[in-house]
């Protein structure tokens, strides 16, 4: 008996993103296609169909977008990652007149699409997750190029889409307004 592998490289890219969130829910899509004859004079029955979908929804930041020590980028989602192997569909209401096949399958073909939408509805669930884990990368960050010299800096993170509530301090002379001295007692 033999085994082989074969494989081909096509692209190999790298990237630059700061991954910090994953988030796996379950998604019910439900599409209801409807139909007359007779120039609408004869309604046929409703059919519905619907798909559970366990996905893996991940958000990042973008670490080439526009940084002044401020990152000017926001929060994105990668395609979501479907299990495809576990998606339930269910016809939930047929008619004898219509093909419920055909509207499982438009169902199938807008999956990734509505789900990528979804994936933006779901920022704000992540948010704080993402505002402490890029401060610790950042810190992180600046520990090892400057070592100690950066203990006594305060590190905040907003994101663009969000609403300055508050003003940011006055940095100190040469320093960047995001990463500013935290005043003593």
């Amino acid at each position: 008996m033999q085994t082989s592998f074969v494989s081909y490289a096509t692209e190999i890219s790298g990237s630059a993103f700061l991954q910090f969130a994953t988030l796996d829910q379950t998604e019910v899509i439900e599409r209801r296609d409807s139909a007359s004859l007779l120039w609408g004079r004869l309604r046929l029955p409703d059919v519905m169909v619907e798909a559970r979908v366990p996905v893996r929804y991940t958000y990042y930041l973008d670490l080439e977008d526009e940084w002044s020590l401020t990152l000017e980028g926001t929060i994105r989602a990668n395609r979501p990652a479907v299990d495809a192997s576990a998606i339930e569909y269910r016809v939930q209401a047929d008619s004898v007149l219509r093909d419920e096949e055909a509207v499982l399958e438009q169902l199938r073909l807008r999956i990734t699409d509505q789900l990528a939408s979804r994936a933006g509805e779901n920022i704000a669930l992540v948010r704080e997750l993402g505002r402490r884990r890029t401060a610790d990368f950042v810190r992180t960050f600046l520990l090892s190029q400057f070592g100690e010299d950066v203990e006594g800096y305060r590190i905040e993170v907003r994101f663009r889409d969000e609403v300055d509530l508050e003003a940011s301090p006055e940095p100190a002379p040469g320093r960047s307004p995001a990463v500013t001295e935290e005043e003593r007692n």
